[in-house]
């Protein structure tokens, strides 16, 4: 699963509109659709962001999304990888 696909599957699966989740986590809708359709990618301050917006942690949103066709584990760069294991 990439990023985006995995992005709006939380927002789907708990019934809440682009609008919600923008406002939660405090950044576009027009942004947040970028991200739904992976027309651009978030930094790390926003993927916090929205984890916390779906009050999960940065783990669990990033665990089951494949970086560079390899699954999450050993394909993150370094910086994310540490915040991982965190």
């Amino acid at each position: 699963m990439k990023l985006h696909q995995r992005l709006r599957e939380l927002r789907l699966e708990r019934e809440l509109r682009l609008k919600d989740i923008a406002a939660q986590a405090e950044i576009s809708v027009p942004y947040l659709s970028d991200l739904e359709r992976g027309r651009t990618n978030p930094s790390l301050d926003t993927l916090q962001t929205l984890a916390a917006a779906y009050k999960i942690t940065l783990h669990d949103l990033l665990e089951p999304v494949e970086f560079y066709g390899m699954g999450t584990e050993g394909a993150l760069p370094k910086g994310l990888a540490e915040l991982q294991a965190d």
